[in-house]
């Protein structure tokens, strides 16, 4: 419930919103199970909560994962088990969760563990943050390694004078930057749920406009409703485009032979080099 903010706004697109309560304090692999497991009792059970309101209501094979602090590396994490084939579950696997959205996440785990793979990914970080700083001296606090794991479509948004809780209802203040710089978490939720929005639909339905919303910055473009006095600095990297060469003009230096290896011939030209 600490989250509502955000569930009902989803809703009211269309979305169908879950929101459980995690199991973080020992660790992040509880932290992981618990959304691992909560998503598959959910897709089990889904059609007959209510006396069935939720039947035929549901995509399965379109899962999306949110998740704050040590919830934030859980869902990576989880995204990883199902990866590796660590989990396993009757009712979904990697090929339906087509989203994963992690707020302040801590790195506990690192590289190996924590790891969103090639799943469209996004980070949500506040640079007031107090409880996962992104100090140099902790790679555990260090929130954007989890981005920089990311292989496949990727955004960043990060909120200038937001803090750790304020991504949430209930959490204490953490507000750890400079006096008078504070946005408070109404305004910071505003930023959070334009942004969330827009990567869900790029990512889930293919709603490639949302992509003005993911790169460009609040001076041109913002949601309704987001404060222009609100610095928000966002960073998009789409997939990397699937490029064949055939010649660089660098490898394979003969004349004779190009970058790919095939046969090169030349008529008219008389004197010609490949420099490196």
């Amino acid at each position: 419930t600490w989250y509502d903010y955000l569930g009902t706004h989803l809703a009211s697109w269309g979305y169908v919103v879950m929101s459980h309560q995690n199991d973080t304090v020992p660790g992040i692999e509880t932290a992981t199970t618990t959304p691992l497991e909560h998503t598959e009792s959910f897709i089990a059970q889904h059609a007959s909560i209510s006396g069935g309101v939720l039947a035929g209501k549901v995509d399965v094979t379109r899962i999306a994962w949110i998740g704050h602090s040590r919830g934030g590396e859980g869902v990576a994490r989880g995204y990883d088990r199902l990866f590796d084939g660590s989990f396993t579950s009757p009712n979904y696997g990697i090929s339906n969760v087509k989203c994963v959205i992690s707020i302040a996440p801590t790195d506990f785990l690192g590289a190996a563990s924590a790891n969103p793979h090639d799943v469209p990914y996004m980070l949500l970080y506040g640079s007031a943050d107090g409880d996962v700083c992104g100090c140099p001296d902790s790679d555990i606090a260090d929130s954007f390694n989890l981005l920089e794991r990311a292989t496949g479509m990727r955004h960043s948004c990060y909120v200038q004078g937001a803090d750790h809780n304020d991504f949430n209802c209930c959490g204490f203040n953490d507000f750890a930057g400079p006096a008078g710089t504070a946005v408070g978490s109404a305004g910071v939720q505003q930023v959070a749920k334009g942004a969330i929005l827009a990567m869900l639909r790029r990512a889930l339905a293919d709603d490639r406009a949302m992509e003005e919303f993911l790169w460009r910055q609040n001076e041109s473009l913002r949601p309704i409703g987001q404060a222009a006095t609100v610095t928000v600095t966002r960073e998009w990297k789409p997939l990397d485009a699937v490029a064949a060469v055939i010649d660089d003009l660098q490898l394979n230096t003969s004349t004779a032979l190009s970058s790919s290896g095939a046969a090169v011939t030349a008529s008219g030209v008389s004197n010609w080099v490949e420099a490196v």
